[in-house]
């Protein structure tokens, strides 16, 4: 094994692990220097890959919607598919908290803001659109409303304890979606609780 091999330097991935550790557990404003400390790399390892503290923010930005892709591209195209995304998402704003404040901070810059909202979008637009088609949801949701969606979701899930936040995101998820839900589907349950 040559020393290269023994010795690889942590990289992008490792970093924005450590980041989104660090920025969960004290906030996004939380040093640089614990972030490094955390990936265990050197200064110029960090700088080599995030110049600044908002080329790490938009690193863990993209990183979440790498994720929500990949998830994408392996959930079957089917009725359910929107509700899975969703689970999905909820799943990784509960493993990610601080993504919400990068979401924030990467709203200063508007055409980047505007491109990985595009991206963010483009995520659930096929499975909204089946979601529509067959009824799952109500008809005026619309891929626009998506990064409110995030947002209440990622408001829901930030309880501290790693523990209760875990316990939280199926129960969140499924509020959420009886929300979203075709009224003419969700008004069966209300009759039933307003007959009680």
């Amino acid at each position: 094994m040559d020393h290269a091999t023994r010795r690889r330097p942590a990289g992008r991935a490792e970093l924005l692990e450590a980041a989104s550790a660090v920025f969960s557990e004290q906030g996004i404003t939380a040093p640089l220097e614990a972030v490094r400390e955390r990936a265990g790399v050197g200064r110029a390892t960090l700088y080599r890959h995030f110049p600044d503290r908002e080329a790490l923010v938009i690193g863990l930005v993209e990183l979440s919607l790498e994720r929500l892709e990949a998830h994408a591209a392996e959930t079957p195209a089917d009725a359910d598919a929107f509700q899975h995304l969703l689970h999905q998402l909820t799943h990784e704003l509960a493993r990610n908290p601080a993504v919400m404040d990068a979401w924030r901070v990467v709203k200063r810059d508007l055409a980047l803001s505007d491109a990985l909202r595009n991206r963010f979008m483009a995520v659930f637009l096929p499975s909204l659109s089946m979601a529509i088609e067959t009824g799952a949801v109500r008809p005026d949701l619309s891929a626009e409303d998506l990064p409110l969606v995030a947002g209440m979701l990622g408001a829901l899930v930030r309880e501290p304890d790693r523990g209760s936040r875990d316990a939280l995101v199926g129960r969140v998820t499924d509020l959420l979606l009886s929300g979203l839900r075709h009224r003419e589907r969700a008004a069966r349950p209300a009759k039933i609780m307003a007959g009680a």
